[in-house]
Parts: structure tokens; C-alpha cells; sequence
């Protein structure tokens, strides 16, 4: 089953979630991608946007901004509900 959107944190172990988020850009352009993150650098949070990225997420997170985050990039993708 394929998932409706991906959450990636940015500094996971591994690989990096922009070199995930890169590879998932390229097999599916249409999954959503969220990046979580407590890295508040811009220009890594920018680069995830420029990479693909849905959005990110700042870490700690509110639950409510993550459901809305998410339901967003459901509604936006292709294919996807509109509201």
C-alpha cells in the first residue's frame, strides 16, 4: 500500500532525509513529502523545499500544525482531495 504522504527528518542516521527526499523525488514526484527537522538553519530548510519537499516541520512540533501540514499536501498533490 502506498502511503498518502512521507514525513523525512532532515538529520535521521543513514542516509541523510535530503538524500531520501531526493531519491523519493525521483521515483515518485507525486508523494508528498514533509521534512521534520530541529535544525532552524534557513538554508537547510531551504534546500529541502528546492529539493522537492512539501514543507517542513520544526521539532518539537504541534500535532494540529502536523495534521494540517499533512492534510494540505494530500488536498495539494496530484491527484489529490481538494477542499
Amino acid at each position: 500500500m502506498r502511503p498518502d504522504v512521507m514525513f523525512l527528518d532532515i538529520s535521521m542516521p543513514g542516509p541523510t532525509g535530503i538524500g531520501v527526499l531526493k531519491e523519493l523525488c525521483r521515483s515518485d514526484p507525486t508523494l508528498p513529502a514533509i521534512m521534520v527537522t530541529v535544525n532552524t538553519d534557513v538554508a537547510v530548510v531551504q534546500d529541502c523545499l528546492r529539493e522537492g519537499a512539501f514543507a517542513h516541520v520544526p521539532n518539537p512540533f504541534d500535532l494540529q500544525y502536523v495534521e494540517h501540514m499533512a492534510a494540505r499536501a494530500i488536498q495539494t498533490r496530484p491527484g489529490g482531495r481538494t477542499a
